[in-house]
């Protein structure tokens, strides 16, 4: 294993056992904050409604940052803040005491996947390593989320919280491996400029905030309707939340090698957008076993939207500059999220936690005829990044893109 490949590996092993303590914090503490802490749905949505605001007035300055002075500093920095706010959630039981612990704690998340991503898509143009980065970083979702779920039901919610800061600082070991890069001065202006100057960037950037909508009814009301709809007990509900991030992740993967092989990305985009909104509509269903089997359609459809929206961006943006717009894209998600926590969280504390879920999955369809109609219009061709990729392949590949682009469409090496 050479030196790049090294790198690359470190990054992947980072980005996955981070994500080993999301598992935890984005399924598992609405109940926590609930049934252990007593919060109303009000409450839980002001925690949210706070991180998001946070998230938004960073993401750029903190993609910029990683541009210009690297992803390793970021990257180390978030892992210590993301250790002391878990050992304080742990310790906390006050709302106004939770709150800027939480905050610090969806802040240093936040910086540590744009550090990730943009670390990550600099130096890699191979559509099969987006599906590889992906899969393991949502593999480690799961893991984490059965972990916790076993720890959780031996032990308590603040004692587990406990543990995982101290494996989180313990990530600090991968920092002589993971490699250094940026040093590209720009103003914050220039991202909005190049992002609002490509059609094809407004329109990404369209469809992928009503996409993740559905991210904020997963944050407030999955969790709670495996518990309080399925009547899952703490280890049910970890091994099912694990075996669907087996089938994104296994998705994810997959996605990246049918891209290698030239599969047609808006393609694999529209049956994304399909799996991912009908798995969210009957995954409601009080039986137990067709919940579990809609909800790794849902998956399924999930895994693929991932890798498309790491290769999209390749291409709209290329390498020079990507932390900027790694950054402008946390906006756009943390947009939709936010708007579906708000809406979806009080909601399905008044109607039933299976409301928002299957709404979420409605508003994810409805994507479709949108897709149909400006998919082609406003495909990513001509930019640096498409041809990044083109060129990385080589060969006839690199003519199958530029063919692929001069029709609308658009295949990926």
């Amino acid at each position: 294993m050479n030196r790049s490949q090294r790198a690359e590996a470190a990054v992947i092993g980072l980005s996955a056992s981070f994500a080993l303590v999301g598992g935890f914090a984005s399924f598992f503490m609405p109940v926590f904050l609930r049934d252990s802490l007593g919060f109303s749905g009000l409450a839980i949505g002001l925690l949210y409604g706070a991180l998001s605001l946070t998230s938004l007035a960073c993401a750029l300055p903190v993609g910029a940052a990683n541009d210009r002075l690297g992803s390793r500093p970021p990257l180390l920095a978030s892992v210590l803040a993301a250790g002391v706010a878990v050992a304080g959630m742990g310790l906390s039981r006050s709302l106004w005491l939770y709150l800027p612990l939480y905050v610090l704690y969806g802040l240093a998340s936040n910086v540590f996947r744009i550090s990730a991503d943009s670390l990550f898509l600099r130096d890699e143009n191979d559509a099969r390593r987006f599906g590889l980065y992906s899969a393991a970083r949502l593999a480690g979702i799961g893991l984490g989320t059965l972990a916790c779920g076993l720890v959780v039901a031996r032990l308590d919610f603040p004692r587990t919280l406990l543990a995982l800061s101290g494996f989180t600082l313990a990530l600090c070991l991968w920092a002589p491996a993971l490699p250094r890069g940026g040093g590209c001065a720009t103003r914050l202006s220039g991202y909005g400029q190049e992002f609002l100057g490509q059609p094809g960037a407004l329109f990404f950037a369209g469809w992928l905030f009503l996409y993740t909508t559905h991210w904020g009814a997963e944050y407030t009301s999955y969790g709670l309707f495996l518990r309080h709809g399925l009547n899952l007990s703490l280890t049910g509900m970890g091994l099912f939340m694990t075996g669907q991030f087996a089938v994104i992740a296994t998705a994810a993967w997959g996605a990246g090698r049918l891209l290698k092989a030239g599969a047609r990305a808006e393609r694999l985009l529209a049956l994304g957008l399909l799996l991912s909104g009908v798995g969210a509509v009957v995954m409601v269903t009080p039986q137990l076993a067709v919940s579990f089997a809609f909800r790794a359609v849902h998956e399924v459809g999930d895994g693929l939207l991932t890798v498309i929206m790491y290769v999209r961006l390749k291409e709209l943006f290329g390498s020079r500059r990507i932390g900027g717009h790694v950054g402008l894209v946390q906006v756009v998600t943390t947009l939709g999220a936010l708007c579906g926590s708000l809406i979806f969280g009080p909601l399905g504390t008044r109607y039933g936690y299976w409301l928002p879920l299957a709404a979420s999955g409605m508003i994810t369809l409805c994507l479709l005829p949108l897709l149909a109609v400006g998919e082609r219009r406003f495909a990513a061709t001509g930019c640096a990044g498409r041809r990044a990729i083109a060129l990385a392949a080589g060969g006839s590949a690199a003519g199958s893109v530029a063919r692929a682009g001069g029709r609308g469409g658009w295949r990926h090496p």
